[in-house]
């Protein structure tokens, strides 16, 4: 348990601070005052930590995610690898999966150094909770206990070896997310421990996972109220625990947002007066050889950074329940004075789509836009498309390395399989950057005949 370093006037501060908010008469508020207050003995002396300008993670820094089935499945963590290879390119961030299937925030402590440390992490994301409660059916104050006791340890290592350290809420699971439940009480108590902790200066940051993806779960269940019998509802989960497609990509978002992901990736605004086209504004991009008029309007588009896509269709699914598209994803062009019309927008050879004079004006954004449902739109939207391929691949690689020496351990070529393991993913990191890249794209806008 927690061992004394400090005076007894902290514990006192610790539970003037939390007892009015938490002192009702469920578990695991009982058991958080208590958490708490032991907690505030161990803390030391700590310089203030800053916080994160912008997107958390910077140029050579490596990021482990530690959790469970839900963590190990990857779909997630390749998502958030996905967003900060597209979005920051030339940002060179490593990504190490280290989820276990049915593990626990006491598993994450017991296994922090091999799994977190010795991979060389300096930003680790942690999400427990759903097996710590045995799927909600044991949420007493003693396996509370041992959860939020799982988490102070791993935040303690992780102050030790000077981790930045990324606490989230665990995702909802297929019950009514209308009903307050165990996962919404342990997210309170896990943010007021972070808002402590960061407080006193450690370097910890909250993302309430189960916030947002309740928040989405909670328009999915009215929607499918009102769906008929023979209708197939969405759902976030396969077995109202475990995450599906849709599930994981809410709960990605969650953490880019959590991680301060901005809204904007980039935007372009151009007008038009009798002397030809001219740039009004641009904010994380280039526009160069701008030329034409109303009829015909050219000009080459160099972005900073490039916005996520997810795949053909993705309209009717991810970008219908999830709001990346106006949080994280606003790839935005905006062209005034155009006559009253409508105008064709290729980008290198892609048609993109038909937009009016009115929407142009307002900024349309391109990010999902696609002339032809398909094909990916934009070469930006291709880019991202081929990019999930491999990083696919790299997850691929390492699962299967880490089954052969799970199921054969005394096999004799795992020295060299390792070594050999070692040098592709380095080769195949280089490749994703390839494809992210940054490219002038050549964007051609046609107004249409009548």
């Amino acid at each position: 348990m927690f061992e004394s370093s400090r005076s007894g006037g902290l514990q006192q501060q610790a539970g003037s601070i939390f007892a009015s908010s938490y002192s009702a008469i469920s578990p695991i508020r009982i058991v958080t005052l208590a958490v708490l207050v032991a907690l505030s003995m161990t803390l030391g002396p700590r310089a203030q930590a800053d916080s994160p300008a912008g997107f958390a993670l910077e140029d050579g820094d490596t990021l482990v995610f530690l959790g469970d089935s839900n963590t190990a499945g990857s779909k997630f963590a390749q998502i958030v690898e996905n967003y900060s290879l597209l979005r920051y390119p030339l940002r060179h961030v490593r990504f190490v999966n280290s989820g276990r299937g049915g593990d626990t925030a006491e598993g994450g402590a017991e296994r922090f150094q091999t799994d977190v440390v010795d991979k060389g992490a300096n930003h680790v994301f942690v999400m427990y909770g759903i097996n710590d409660i045995c799927w909600g059916l044991c949420a007493t104050p003693e396996k509370l206990q041992d959860f939020y006791q799982g988490i102070i340890d791993i935040v303690m290592a992780a102050e030790t070896a000077g981790i930045t350290v990324h606490v989230a809420s665990y995702p909802v699971t297929g019950s009514d997310p209308f009903v307050d439940g165990p996962l919404q009480e342990m997210g309170d108590t896990l943010e007021a421990i972070a808002i402590y902790l960061s407080a006193a200066g450690w370097d910890v940051h909250y993302i309430d996972v189960h916030g947002d993806t309740r928040e989405i779960y909670q328009e999915i269940w009215t929607y499918n109220q009102g769906l008929s019998d023979n209708e197939q509802p969405i759902e976030l989960h396969t077995d109202g625990i475990h995450l599906n497609k849709l599930g994981h990509e809410a709960v990605a978002f969650s953490v880019i947002k959590g991680m301060g992901g901005p809204a904007e990736v980039s935007s372009v605004s151009i007008g038009l007066s009798a002397a030809g086209p001219f740039i009004l504004e641009n904010e994380g991009a280039s526009v160069t050889s701008l030329q034409g008029n109303a009829n015909l309007l050219r000009f080459e588009r160099l972005d900073a950074g490039l916005p996520i896509t997810f795949g053909l269709f993705s309209g009717l699914s991810t970008l219908r329940w999830v709001p990346y598209s106006t949080e994280l994803n606003q790839y935005m062009l905006e062209v005034r004075d155009l006559p009253s019309g409508r105008y064709s927008l290729e980008v290198e050879g892609r048609p993109v789509g038909t937009f009016s004079s009115e929407t142009l004006r307002n900024g349309v954004n391109l990010s999902s836009q696609t002339g032809n449902a398909w094909q990916p739109g934009g070469p930006w939207d291709a880019q991202a498309t081929s990019l999930t391929q491999i990083t696919q691949a790299r997850r691929s690689l390492e699962v299967g390395v880490d089954l052969l020496r799970g199921y054969v351990p005394d096999n004799p070529n795992l020295g060299s399989i390792d070594f050999q393991r070692a040098q592709t993913n380095e080769r195949l990191e280089g490749l994703q950057r390839k494809f992210v890249s940054p490219t002038s794209y050549t964007y051609v806008l046609k107004r249409e005949s009548e």
